[in-house]
């Protein structure tokens, strides 16, 4: 099978990336740094031979997708299986606030149990295999092409791990700041990790989130 590389991009940043409020599967739009980041994106982006652009269909990364867009001329396939973990009751809370109003179950979510899962929400397992399939499923539509993919930080976290053989409840103990350029490829059915986290484009405007 001839090597399919993904160009995975992380969202910008949002107003609840800069509050510290845990997002999941809820959106808020992109602030002014995010709304640069993105056109960086795009910019260099448009330097690069891609023949598709997915994106997962939340907001954020619709938002970031489409300014790319705007750049390269791309359509937009979304892709329900690229959206961030759901994380059920903390979803729209204040980090700090959610520590305090669950004490147990945000000890519980910040562990990184591999089976645990917020009430209403998704445990680490069910995201790794939905971003697995995922991802092996947009490839596999491409063979031998180069992709861009736009989505989230923890679709990113699950991936990595996976291409690297670490445990999905592995500590993460790696930067993965908004508009991240990350390069993965597929050939022969294995996985290769070539890029990570790369803001080169960003010129020092630089915001992770936890």
């Amino acid at each position: 099978m001839p090597k399919t590389r993904l160009i995975i991009l992380r969202h910008g940043e949002t107003e609840w990336n800069a509050e510290s409020r845990y997002q999941g599967q809820l959106d808020s739009p992109l602030t002014a740094a995010g709304r640069a980041q993105a056109e960086a994106l795009g910019g260099r982006l448009a330097g690069e031979s891609v023949s598709a652009l997915y994106s997962s269909d939340l907001g954020r990364a619709r938002q970031t997708a489409e300014t790319i867009a705007s750049r390269t001329r791309h359509a937009i396939v979304h892709h329900v299986g690229l959206r961030e973990r759901h994380l059920g009751l903390f979803q729209g809370h204040i980090i700090q606030q959610a520590r305090e109003q669950w004490p147990e179950e945000y000890r519980r979510l910040r562990s990184g149990q591999a089976d645990y899962a917020p009430p209403g929400g998704e445990s680490q397992r069910a995201l790794s295999d939905r971003v697995v399939a995922a991802v092996t499923e947009i490839a596999g539509r491409h063979p031998g092409e180069t992709l861009a993919v736009v989505t989230h930080g923890g679709v990113l976290t699950a991936l990595l791990r996976h291409v690297l053989g670490l445990p999905i409840d592995a500590p993460r103990r790696f930067a993965r700041s908004n508009a991240s350029w990350n390069v993965f490829s597929l050939s022969n059915d294995k996985w290769l990790m070539e890029t990570w986290g790369d803001t080169s484009h960003l010129g020092g405007r630089l915001t992770t989130d936890d």
